[in-house]
């Protein structure tokens, strides 16, 4: 993809609020397209409660995204401070505080995280109907989520079961679709998108905090194998 954008004059820019310390390819997530976008709100590996950071090498878009952040009271290339409208995108200084001081203790809250998503998959491992949705080659995913790829009948209904049961997961509790099936999005698309749609909903992506305990794991782990054996049945 970065090489089809360069050949294009495009811009990459990569979603990754949830990928901290994730690499792909022996590279950071956010580093491989022109621009990276991270998330702080709560529940990821670093946060602050809410707002967001970029990642970029191109001195122009970070001068363009700190002019537009702040009304554009600072001066952008071929923009002087004051010339173009902005908005107020500003993170709350108490809030880029504590940001800075997670960032000390983010080693340590990856590999957390990472010990987290092991075990679950673990707890997991074996189930009929889940298959383990492995890193490829040179990749090192950060944990944020276990992930597998249901082969149960109507696995969305079954994600859905799952997160009534306690079972916090990305499909079942906060309704996650394809983006052509979403509203805001559905002019964007010239038709359906099969393969989009049937990524999404047979996928079960069980989310962590750091305040999740070894027990609550272990549970999450047996309620997962024992309502697929009954679904299954």
């Amino acid at each position: 993809m970065a090489a089809y954008t360069r050949t294009t004059g495009l811009r990459l820019i990569e979603d990754a609020c949830q990928a901290q310390g994730t690499t792909t390819r022996g590279r950071p997530a956010g580093t491989v397209g022109d621009t990276g976008c991270f998330s702080l709100k709560d529940g990821k590996i670093i946060a602050c409660g809410e707002g967001g950071y970029l990642l970029t090498d191109d001195d122009a878009l970070a001068d363009r995204a700190a002019a537009y952040r702040t009304h554009w009271q600072s001066a952008a290339p071929d923009a002087p401070a004051g010339s173009r409208l902005g908005v107020n995108y500003r993170l709350a200084e108490p809030l880029a505080a504590l940001a800075r001081h997670n960032l000390q203790r983010f080693p340590d809250a990856l590999a957390h995280r990472r010990r987290q998503a092991a075990a679950l998959h673990r707890g997991v491992d074996g189930t009929e109907g889940l298959e383990p949705i492995a890193a490829g080659d040179g990749d090192s995913p950060n944990g944020y989520s276990a992930l597998w790829r249901l082969t149960l009948p109507e696995s969305r209904a079954f994600a859905t079961h799952l997160a009534g049961l306690g079972v916090p997961n990305s499909v079942g509790t906060h309704r996650l679709t394809a983006a052509h099936l979403h509203p805001a999005c559905s002019g964007y698309a010239t038709g359906d998108l099969p393969r989009a749609h049937a990524t999404v909903d047979t996928l079960l992506a069980v989310p962590f905090t750091e305040h999740d305990t070894e027990q609550a794991i272990e549970h999450w782990a047996l309620t997962i194998r024992q309502e697929a054996a009954a679904w299954k049945s």
